[in-house]
């Protein structure tokens, strides 16, 4: 690598950026308890000493490393599929892969594909969830929405015989908080994780809350109900 440097500050001057690439990622630093240097400080140390060599030939030149990860991340970025194909032999499911299957598969249906005689069916949904795609996306605003239309009450009762536990509230408040401000993540892209597994666990608690909150109100409004009915039945007697 030395070599390589000096060579390359002597015949290309003109260079502002010198990149190794090594198949393997330099251990890290250990600290200073450690024996010995790591790769990452012995890296680091050739690299001062390359920048003072190309000062001395008033030469601004920058050194970069590509380690292992560093090359898997750029030979797996999106766009990069036949660089792959090419060099490993290896096939790639990205976007690219499938717009060209859905494209193959359409010529060969030729005239016997219209997309006005398509049927919806329900697996549709499962592989639009598993993209992420825009019906998901839709549904989960449309639902996340919604449910800002419906605050968990706060309401003072002059009786305690039907006033809801006041703890049962907060839990309310803050589950139906937790769901709300979830809309952000409906936007997320197939890299970053979701949490609506735990949310799911979370509207359920939400929504057994709201019908024990709910229940004593039934009764109530079942027996004003069966009062009203009485009293219509004496009216008209008389």
């Amino acid at each position: 690598m030395d070599k390589s440097v000096t060579q390359a500050l002597a015949t290309h001057p003109e260079l502002v950026k010198y990149i190794f690439a090594l198949p393997f990622d330099l251990t890290p630093n250990r600290g200073p308890r450690a024996r010995g240097k790591s790769q990452q400080e012995k890296w680091d140390d050739h690299v001062t000493k390359w920048k003072a060599e190309a000062a001395k030939l008033s030469i601004t030149q920058e050194f970069e490393l590509w380690g292992a990860t560093a090359l898997t991340d750029k030979l797996m970025a999106e766009g990069n599929g036949p660089l792959r194909e090419h060099w490993f032999g290896e096939q790639v499911l990205d976007s690219r892969w499938f717009r060209n299957q859905v494209s193959s598969a359409a010529l060969n249906l030729d005239d016997r594909f219209n997309p006005d005689d398509h049927v919806q069916v329900s697996v549709e949904d499962l592989f639009d969830a598993i993209v992420r795609g825009p019906e998901t996306r839709r549904t989960l605003n449309n639902t996340i929405d919604g449910l800002k239309k419906n605050r968990v009450p706060n309401i003072e009762f002059t009786t305690t015989e039907i006033a809801p536990d006041q703890d049962l509230l907060k839990e309310m408040q803050t589950d139906w908080e937790a769901l709300t401000s979830a809309k952000p993540m409906a936007q997320f892209t197939p890299e970053t994780k979701w949490t609506w597994a735990e949310l799911a666990d979370v509207a359920n608690r939400l929504s057994s809350n709201t019908s024990k909150v709910q229940r004593p109100f039934y009764s109530i409004d079942k027996d004003a109900h069966n009062e009203a009915d009485k009293r219509s039945e004496v009216a008209r007697f008389v």
